[in-house]
């Protein structure tokens, strides 16, 4: 990967809701590579339980090569088009 490149992953955790029920939920990362080294440089989870919308969605980020200043916008987006 070249220099500051940017890619997402999925993030998976184990919360618990307002019933006291533990659930899983999927999140995204998003990673900077510079000069050879992971850093993470944005974060958002518990967005949606559905792991294959999830996944859509990374790839479209990725495929895209989205800045991560976009990413909060997208996935304002993205949970408004779920509802």
């Amino acid at each position: 990967m070249n220099k500051n490149t940017l890619y997402y992953e999925i993030n998976e955790k184990v919360l618990v809701g307002d019933n006291e029920q533990k659930y899983i939920s999927y999140g995204i990362d998003c990673f900077e590579i510079d000069n050879g080294f992971k850093q993470l440089a944005a974060q958002i989870i518990d967005i949606s339980p559905n792991f294959s919308k999830i996944e859509n969605l990374i790839n479209t980020l990725n495929n895209l090569n989205l800045s991560n200043t976009h990413l909060y916008d997208v996935v304002e987006d993205f949970i408004c088009s779920e509802n």
